[in-house]
């Protein structure tokens, strides 16, 4: 599991306990992993839109649009994490990590 891998994980959020996409984004010292949530809907008009007609949008392995909701990160526990359904990356991972204010994880290329 590394950063910016997007796994079907299991956990509550917004008072409802089930399995949803989540995007990881670190791993804490504890061996648990930040993540956050991802939905088919922003709620307040706040998340990130993962849009099918981004050229790396097929990469995250998702199916539809959806949101990613960086409000805050969830910690879990390896064992939260199901299914690996893809990656984050290229032009689509630079702009989400811009919007939430951490371009300082995007990862280095070299020359």
């Amino acid at each position: 599991m590394q950063p910016f891998d997007i796994y079907l994980a299991e956990f509550e959020w917004k008072g409802c306990k089930d399995t949803r996409p989540g995007l990881i984004i670190e791993k804490t010292e504890e061996g648990h992993f930040n993540c956050f949530p991802i939905s088919g809907q922003d709620y307040q008009n706040v998340a990130f839109r993962l849009d099918p007609a981004d050229p790396d949008f097929r990469a995250t392995g998702l199916t539809k649009m959806c949101y990613i909701h960086d409000e805050k990160f969830y910690s879990l526990p390896p064992s939260s994490f199901r299914d690996h359904k893809g990656s984050l990356r290229g032009a689509l991972l630079a702009r989400f990590l811009d919007f939430a204010g951490l371009s300082h994880l995007l990862p280095k290329t070299d020359p």
